[in-house]
C-alpha cells in the first residue's frame, strides 16, 4: 500500500489557477464529473473499497486512514480497471455491498510533482486537493501557492461535511445517495 500525502484547503478556484499558471503549473484534466460506488471493508472501520469512473478511466482503490489529522493519514492501494459496472459486479460477487453512490465534478492540473484537484462536492464550498509524492513536495506546493498548512484539512470528505454541516462521519456513511440533486433531502433531515 502507498502512502497518499495529500492536504485540502478552501479556496477561490479563479485566484488558485491564476497562481499556478504564474508559477508555471498546467491544466492536466478539464472538469469533468465523477462518480463512484463505495464498499465497506467490515474487517477494518477505516477502510472501504472504491470503483471511480473518472470521465476517461475508471479506477478501483483500496483507502484505508488512522484517525490522526497529518497530511499522511491515508494509505491507498489503487490500480485502472476496463469498466466501472463491470468492476462493481465483482465487488459485489465477492459478497461486498455498495454502501453509497456519490458525485462531484472535478478539474486537475499540476504544478511540479504534485497534483491539483478543484473539488466540487454537493453543498460543500470549493476546495482543492494537493496530491504529491511526499510530504515536502505538497507542502511546497501548497506555500508556492500562498496557503497557510496551519489551515490545512485532511482526511476523508465525510470530515468537511461534518465541519460544515455537524453530519457526523459516522452518519454520513449511512447516505446511500450523494448527488448534486440528493443533497437538499439529506441536509432536511
Amino acid at each position: 500500500m502507498n502512502i497518499e500525502f495529500e492536504v485540502k484547503f478552501y479556496t477561490n478556484f479563479d485566484r488558485c489557477k491564476q497562481a499556478i499558471k504564474k508559477q508555471g503549473g498546467r491544466l492536466v484534466k478539464p472538469l469533468d464529473l465523477m462518480k463512484r460506488w463505495i464498499y465497506l471493508d467490515k474487517n477494518k472501520s477505516h477502510a472501504w473499497i472504491r470503483v471511480r469512473d473518472e470521465g476517461d478511466k475508471v479506477m478501483m482503490c483500496y483507502k484505508t486512514f488512522n484517525k490522526l489529522q497529518t497530511i499522511d493519514a491515508v494509505q491507498e492501494l489503487e490500480f485502472g480497471v476496463e469498466n466501472f459496472d463491470k468492476a462493481c459486479e465483482f465487488l459485489e460477487k465477492l459478497g461486498l455491498i455498495k454502501q453509497r453512490y456519490v458525485e462531484n465534478m472535478r478539474e486537475v492540473w499540476q504544478l511540479q510533482d504534485c497534483l491539483i484537484m478543484f473539488d466540487q462536492w454537493p453543498a460543500l464550498d470549493p476546495f482543492i486537493e494537493i496530491e504529491g509524492p511526499s510530504k515536502q513536495s505538497v507542502e511546497l506546493v501548497a506555500q508556492q501557492l500562498g496557503f497557510d498548512m496551519q489551515k490545512a484539512m485532511y482526511g476523508p470528505t465525510a470530515k468537511l461535511y461534518e465541519q460544515a454541516y455537524g453530519i457526523l462521519q459516522e452518519d454520513f456513511h449511512k447516505i446511500k445517495k450523494l448527488t448534486f440533486t440528493s443533497i437538499p433531502d439529506i441536509l432536511s433531515k
